[in-house]
């Protein structure tokens, strides 16, 4: 995908703390422009605080405070009015499609790629891809670029610190498999 690249994090991809560290340090290297939703940061939020007590809703608040603070214009609004135009499998997830298509997104990344007719969402120039692959997309984007965003995730782990073949670990056992034995390879050389 030649250009710049706007993605819609589905709250699923932001769920989970260690891809959505990643996600946002490869935004942070600037290799694709992340976006989300009210809706969309409520609903990760809010399963985070359902699932995981001991976390706590404050530090929740704070997590969103710094992702809007680092990326201050990647929330999307005014979505509203056309998600119920909108025909996807799940109903559920019209907001998702409505918020990529107000930001002009390229793609979805989402686990659940079924979700997400092809055809509606390909009508408007958007496609979904499951994270591994569009983390693979930006390996071969950037591998150099990845490779600082893995060592910067690294350097931010401190109490335990972790080694890179612990972190890449870590993303296997978050299903992103061909992106970590992709992240294996870059990272060391």
């Amino acid at each position: 995908m030649p250009g710049n690249i706007t993605a819609i994090l589905d709250a699923n991809v932001l769920y989970p703390f260690l891809l959505r560290d990643l996600l946002l340090s490869l935004a942070q290297q600037y290799l694709y422009i992340p976006k989300w939703s009210d809706d969309i940061e409520r609903e990760w939020s809010n399963h985070l605080i359902q699932d995981r007590p001991d976390i706590g809703p404050d530090k929740i608040k704070r997590i969103t405070y710094e992702m809007n603070r680092s990326f201050n214009n990647a929330k999307v609004y005014g979505y509203e009015e056309i998600e119920n135009d909108l025909q996807l499998p799940d109903p559920d997830d019209r907001h998702v499609l409505a918020a990529a298509i107000v930001a002009k997104a390229d793609l979805i990344v989402t686990f659940n790629i079924k979700d997400f007719d092809k055809t509606e969402i390909s009508r408007h120039g958007i496609e979904a891809i499951h994270p591994d692959e569009f983390i693979l997309t930006m390996i071969d984007r950037d591998a150099d670029k990845v490779k600082e965003a893995i060592g910067k995730m690294i350097n931010r782990r401190k109490n335990p610190p972790v080694s890179v073949n612990e972190l890449i670990n870590r993303i296997q056992n978050n299903g992103l498999n061909q992106s970590a034995k992709r992240l294996r390879v870059i990272c060391n050389q």
